[in-house]
Formats: C-alpha cells, sequence, structure tokens
C-alpha cells in the first residue's frame, strides 16, 4: 500500500514538473510500482480502467510518458517497437525472453559501475546505463 508519504514524493515530483498531481496519475503510478511485469501503456489500462469510469487509454499514454519524462519511471522501448514501463527507477538491466515476451529485471554491478565512455560524451550528456540481454527464460527452456 503506498504511504502518505509514497504521496507525498509522487506530489513533489509533480509540482517540479509543473505537472498536477491528479488521482488519475496517482492510481496509474501506483500500479506500475506495484506490479513487477513492466507493463505496456495498453495492459496498465486494461488493470486499472475497471476502477476507474471516464478513463481514457490517450490518458494513461500521457501519464506514463510524463512519469518517464519526470524520473519516476523508466521507459522501455523493446526490439519490434513495443514499449514498456518500469516503476523501478533504481540502477538494474533487463532480460527479455525471446519466447514468451516477458522482462526481467537483473543486477550487474561491473556494468553499472563503469564510467561512460569518451564516445558517448562526444554525442552527449549521458544519463543512465541500460542493458538489455535477448535471450530465453528458463521457463520456456531454451
Amino acid at each position: 500500500n503506498m504511504t502518505t508519504l509514497e504521496y507525498d514524493h509522487f506530489k513533489a515530483i509533480c509540482q517540479r514538473s509543473g505537472l498536477k498531481a491528479t488521482s488519475q496519475r496517482f492510481i496509474i503510478y501506483k500500479r506500475l510500482l506495484e506490479g513487477a511485469n513492466h507493463p505496456t501503456a495498453d495492459q496498465l489500462y486494461d488493470e486499472v480502467s475497471p476502477g476507474l469510469p471516464g478513463l481514457s487509454r490517450d490518458t494513461v499514454y500521457r501519464t506514463l510518458n510524463m512519469l518517464a519524462e519526470c524520473g519516476l519511471a523508466i521507459k522501455l522501448v523493446m526490439p519490434g517497437g513495443a514499449t514498456h514501463f518500469d516503476g523501478d527507477i533504481r540502477q538494474h538491466h533487463h532480460f527479455l525472453c525471446e519466447a514468451c515476451g516477458r522482462i526481467f529485471d537483473f543486477e550487474w554491478p561491473a556494468i553499472s559501475e563503469l564510467p561512460w565512455p569518451d564516445d558517448a560524451w562526444d554525442i552527449g550528456v549521458p544519463k543512465q546505463t541500460s542493458v538489455l540481454i535477448l535471450g530465453s527464460c528458463h521457463a520456456c527452456g531454451n
């Protein structure tokens, strides 16, 4: 359950980004934090819309993108074009099972702690390192 402290944090981040901390946005954010399934906007809409009459898919899309822009979520654009969202903003990486489509979190300190190469700085200002490993999970058995 979300505590008052977590809501206050959400509200402060929204305000710092010039956004209103609406109840719909908070419910979408709360669901993103509670789930570990890296949902797409459509999946998240299907989960929260029964409890939010009048909620549109567009509101969910815009809210998730807004959460990513203000640092409350990570936007994951997967091979094939599907965009997923992750409420865990800690430094971590992802494994995409090409058989079942599930996305798993994993830690890789050796990569996470490396300084960014000069080539990256020549392009722009790096913010975060995110490795995506493609393969098959153990449940799919390949």
